[in-house]
């Protein structure tokens, strides 16, 4: 080992006697690996079509086992926790069903099933395309219901949805049917 600057050492590095060609072909082993890298996700994640139902029953399903989302919109941890809030006010004592599960759980789905897909569904396409990544859409009013007609959810949409009035709702349609 030579000795340079106090505090520095160096051992012969083997680069220097690579020929020119050898150099080159490493750069383009490297370029090639770098090309490769970048074409690949670094996670294997795979998009679920919507499945036709999330009950049957006395059993059901919530969260990723009923809606797998990709990570783009970080709406997977929050959905299931909606599933589970859905089931809780469904299954409570504020309501005659409750002693019906198959009902109860019919009702989940009615209310769980169209949100998580839409969420799913955006957030699979936030897989491919940037926007659709970077918030919902701006956070100004006007712009916040525009991006409806793109299909890309909007901020309302996500912050204020009144899970406990889209239930009273659906237990009310229940009764007059």
């Amino acid at each position: 080992m030579r000795r340079g600057k106090e505090g520095s050492s160096s051992k012969k590095c083997p680069c220097q006697t690579s020929s020119r060609a050898d150099t080159t072909h490493s750069i383009r082993n490297c370029v090639a690996l770098l090309k490769n890298s970048i074409e690949r996700m670094p996670w294997r994640l795979y998009v679920h079509q919507p499945y036709n139902y999330w009950f049957k029953g006395k059993a059901c399903i919530l969260g990723d086992s009923a809606h797998p989302m990709m990570p783009h919109q970080s709406q997977g941890a929050c959905q299931a926790i909606e599933d589970a809030a859905a089931l809780g006010i469904i299954f409570s004592n504020k309501y005659s069903f409750t002693g019906d599960i198959t009902k109860g759980l019919e009702l989940y789905q009615t209310i769980r099933k169209p949100r998580a897909t839409r969420v799913q569904s955006a957030s699979a396409k936030a897989t491919e395309n940037l926007n659709e990544r970077i918030g919902f859409t701006s956070m100004t009013a006007p712009d916040a219901e525009l991006a409806a007609a793109e299909g890309k959810l909007t901020i309302n949409e996500m912050n204020g949805y009144k899970m406990h009035y889209h239930i009273e709702e659906e237990v009310l349609k229940m009764s007059m049917a």
